[in-house]
């Protein structure tokens, strides 16, 4: 049945009531052991936290009001949401405050157009993590409201507040400030948050061939441009260096936000004829647009372009997001460089991939990282792993492995001087 209106108006001002008093949607900072109280400004959602721990409650008498709007009531298993309180599951630490409150860009209600309410976690170490409970999906006294991100680009955060994007009537955010005083928007951040797993690739023609670009995104900085043919090693340039995100609100560094700015230079030891016609790096800035999660719009702004095609810059390309290729996974770390393994990682990496290391290190055999490391054409500089036998006295070297920056597994022939390579992590991905 059907809800008057005036009821509902009745049943919303006094939640937003109740809400001003909790602290709706934002800061102050808490004391220290204070419980925190955060409610959403429809009165839908209310987060506490306590000894560093989030909980998440509903209120079903308001979900009830907005039934004709949310829709979700007509596939929901319980004609009525479920109140809690249910423990939310982050990804890092401790919960130091909250935001709670609609943001019509984040939305994931798949029945209508409204809006549930995002809820975001200000963590003690300075990230932010991203939650949408749904009263629907979970069942009293059991279930937990898991975290659906963090936003991997937001960091040293110290406040979270709720607010319009412009004076006047605009649409609703979020907006973090890091301890310098930066502000980000968390719709920026959100878009840009598949950055690190997998690389962006564009496809394009040239001379009867097909061709591709890729760009990978590493977590402190690092970046590599690949641009190659299609299905032929038969051409293929390497770019490596660095990249810079501009995100802040106040465009601190001239550049508004969700712009890209590179430095790459040619990798080392590449084959001369192949980047003949190539510069020797590309330093340019770059307007982003993420559309959808699968791909990425890439505008050239100033300087170097990221491609050109017969002395042609190339100001639009548009990427697809091949999830999770050009990335290294091994166990539970997620990887965009073997520069940053440990010795040990870097060791477990190769009996990972390499199936007779795995089958020799199953008989027995070791391995053993001296810190060497051997030049490879288009890898550079790789990093040595011996397969060997570990005795009392001394290590008896066998099998001499070398791992690329972004992956690559090589192994030396010594009768013919010649490195193998034997993994590719570009390829160790079904996409």
């Amino acid at each position: 049945m059907k809800t008057q209106r005036p009821m509902r108006l009745f049943a919303v001002a006094l939640l937003l009531i109740v809400a001003l008093f909790a602290g709706c949607g934002g800061n102050p900072q808490p004391q220290e052991d204070a419980v925190i109280v955060r409610t959403d400004p429809l009165g839908l959602v209310t987060v506490t936290i306590e000894d560093g721990e989030a909980t998440v409650s509903f209120h079903p008498e308001v979900w009830e009001e907005y039934a004709d709007e949310t829709l979700v009531y007509e596939t929901a298993e319980a004609y009525m949401p479920s109140e809690g309180p249910f423990p939310v599951y982050t990804n890092y630490g401790v919960v130091k405050d909250a935001v709670v409150g609609q943001v019509p860009a984040m939305n994931i209600n798949h029945m209508s157009d409204f809006v549930l309410p995002s809820v975001f976690l200000l963590m003690e170490n300075g990230t932010v993590e991203w939650a949408v409970p749904n009263p629907f999906e979970l069942y009293p006294e059991w279930g937990e409201v898991e975290t659906i991100a963090t936003l991997r680009h937001l960091n040293d955060i110290v406040a979270l507040s709720y607010e319009s994007d412009k004076e006047g009537i605009g649409e609703m955010t979020v907006y973090a400030e890091d301890a310098s005083g930066l502000h980000y928007d968390v719709r920026v951040a959100q878009k840009l948050n598949g950055l690190y797993s997998g690389l962006y690739r564009h496809t394009y023609e040239n001379n009867g061939s097909t061709y591709t670009l890729d760009l990978m995104f590493g977590k402190n900085g690092n970046m590599k441009l690949h641009n190659h043919l299609r299905d032929s090693t038969d051409w293929e340039v390497m770019y490596a260096g660095t990249y810079t995100l501009h995100l802040d609100e106040e465009a601190s560094k001239g550049m508004r936000p969700g712009m890209l700015s590179v430095d790459l230079s040619l990798a080392s030891l590449q084959d001369l004829l192949m980047v003949a016609d190539s510069p020797e790096s590309i330093r340019g800035d770059f307007a982003l647009d993420v559309p959808f999660s699968q791909g990425m719009d890439v505008y050239a702004m100033g300087g170097d372009p990221l491609l050109e095609i017969n002395g042609q810059a190339q100001d639009f390309l548009s990427f697809w997001h091949e999830a999770d290729a050009g990335t290294i996974v091994l166990g539970d770390d997620v990887y965009m460089s073997t520069d940053f393994m440990t010795d040990d990682e870097l060791a477990l990496y190769v009996v990972d991939r390499v199936e007779s290391a795995w089958e020799m290190a199953g008989r027995g055999m070791s391995t053993l990282v001296t810190g060497e490391v051997s030049l490879i054409r288009f890898d550079g500089e790789c990093r040595d792993v011996w397969l060997g036998t570990d005795h009392d006295e001394q290590f008896v070297r066998e099998i001499l492995y070398t791992v690329g920056p972004w992956g690559s597994i090589y192994e030396y022939d010594p009768e013919d001087d010649y490195w193998e390579q034997v993994h590719d992590e570009t390829e160790w991905y079904d996409w």
